[in-house]
């Protein structure tokens, strides 16, 4: 993900509030229900904060 990569870089706050309804993460594509999308960020684990 270069935005969460360049949010790291620039010492800016990045916060992963909703993956949408096709979330590809480590290679893998998930079809992920509209109820589901908020938690499924969540347990992503990419939120930094500086």
């Amino acid at each position: 993900m270069e935005l969460h990569e360049l949010c790291i870089a620039n010492n800016i706050s990045f916060w992963f509030k909703q993956t949408g309804s096709r979330l590809i993460k480590d290679g893998r594509l998930y079809n992920v229900p509209r109820r589901l999308q908020h938690a499924q960020a969540r347990k992503a684990g990419i939120n930094y904060k500086p």
